[in-house]
């Protein structure tokens, strides 16, 4: 994982310069909102293609992965650079 303490650092030691950084945790916490939506439609569906232990594991990972944005353990930023 990227962290946000060294992420500078790392950037320039690999040839790049960061120009700006946008946190967009909020959006990605609305996006996997509305996929887990998607997903609990196919969950009902009884034509999905999908397969309901492979449908429960998406759910899981993309719940754990939303409750850690919610709870501000990981975060969703864009980080615009260039290479120096």
């Amino acid at each position: 994982p990227i962290q946000e303490s060294t992420i500078q650092q790392d950037l320039k030691a690999a040839g790049w310069t960061i120009i700006r950084q946008e946190d967009w945790s909020d959006r990605f916490i609305g996006w996997y909102a509305k996929l887990l939506e998607k997903l609990a439609v196919q969950e009902k569906n009884p034509f999905t293609r999908f397969k309901a232990e492979d449908l429960q594991k998406l759910k899981h990972t993309f719940t754990y992965i939303q409750a850690h944005l919610q709870q501000k353990r990981m975060g969703g930023r864009i980080i615009y650079a260039r290479k120096s």
